[in-house]
């Protein structure tokens, strides 16, 4: 089994990613969840990667997204896991911080590791006082 790093940024609407393991390669997605297939295709397809189709793969992401922004969202999400109305203001407010940025709702769910329809119930709900 062959392991490989995936970096993807977000960029015009798609996810573009960097292979760490091999220089030169790059894929595009459109859902963060989609980078490991379009990884591992461009890898079957990459005269440098010397792979092929019957070799197991796993493709590791890590998404470069705001590392900074990232990290204080995910303590939002920590916090929605214990009871408490602030605690969901706080993931409503980094579910509104991404979609403003362009990213998807699924997108938006991987990144804060909640579902998509929490994310979408999140950012269509009005504000409390």
């Amino acid at each position: 089994m062959r392991i490989y790093t995936a970096r993807p940024r977000w960029n015009d609407g798609r996810w573009t990613s960097t292979v760490d393991e091999v220089t030169g390669l790059v894929a595009t997605a459109r859902l963060l969840e989609q980078v490991p297939t379009a990884v591992t295709s461009g890898l079957v397809n990459f005269p440098g990667a010397a792979m092929d189709d019957s070799e197991e793969v796993l493709v590791l992401v890590l998404p470069e997204v705001d590392a900074e922004s990232v990290g204080h969202l995910r303590d939002f999400t920590e916090q929605a896991r214990r009871p408490g109305r602030q605690a969901q203001e706080g993931i409503r407010e980094a579910v509104l911080e991404l979609c403003a940025k362009g990213l998807t709702f699924r997108d938006i769910g991987t990144i804060l590791t909640i579902d998509l329809t929490y994310a979408q119930q999140l950012a269509h709900e009005p504000q409390r006082p």
